[in-house]
């Protein structure tokens, strides 16, 4: 008998041994899978949430009956990074990236989530920002901007481009679409030649 409870004590820690390997397995992999998740929904210069993550909100936030009648899109284009790139380096341009989104994201983040798009366009989904507190908030992000040139040593500016969902919006595209050219004439209006500019600039 006390063979046998001995053989029945060692078969029990064998198994909980075998168990407690099980659990910590699982919760590496799910912590793993969430890891990978992260990653790629993430920019990894700026911690932005990237273009993947905006396109998923984006058509979420469109689709959903109680929250699109209080979106706004704004859209962000780095005038002259390639002025900055060229004659400091890519890494003062990427400093500019950096500094750059966290002043989006510091003046508009708190309405919403702000993306980057890719290379030097960026974009906040915002949400119960009505035209006045919008324009309040450019102001402030033109006065954070202005700072951040001085302390940069840089003259860069940062285009903007707005807009509201609308009742006869079909698919999210027709609101990245007026973004996208309020956007442009924005940046259209900082430049000596307006008429002459494509949206490459």
């Amino acid at each position: 008998s006390v063979s046998l409870l001995i053989g029945v004590g060692v078969l029990m820690v064998i198994l909980l041994y075998q168990y407690a390997n099980f659990l910590i397995h699982r919760l590496k992999m799910s912590y793993r899978n969430e890891a990978y998740e992260r990653l790629a929904y993430k920019d990894q210069l700026t911690g932005a949430r990237n273009r993947l993550g905006f396109e998923e909100d984006l058509e979420k936030y469109f689709h959903d009956t109680k929250l699109r009648d209080t979106i706004r899109l704004i859209y962000f284009d780095f005038d002259d990074l390639k002025d900055i790139n060229d004659t400091k380096g890519h890494l003062e341009g990427d400093l500019v990236l950096q500094q750059g989104f966290k002043t989006i994201d510091d003046v508009f983040g708190a309405d919403g989530l702000c993306y980057r798009l890719g290379g030097d366009e960026f974009a906040c989904l915002s949400f119960g920002v009505d035209e006045q507190a919008f324009l309040d908030q450019s102001r402030a992000f033109e006065d954070r901007i202005s700072k951040l040139n001085q302390a940069l040593n840089h003259t860069f500016r940062i285009s903007i481009g707005s807009t509201i969902y609308r009742e006869d919006d079909i698919k999210p595209s027709d609101i990245c679409k007026r973004a996208d050219d309020d956007m442009y004439l924005n940046k259209c209006t900082h430049k000596r030649n307006c008429s002459a500019l494509g949206k490459t600039t």
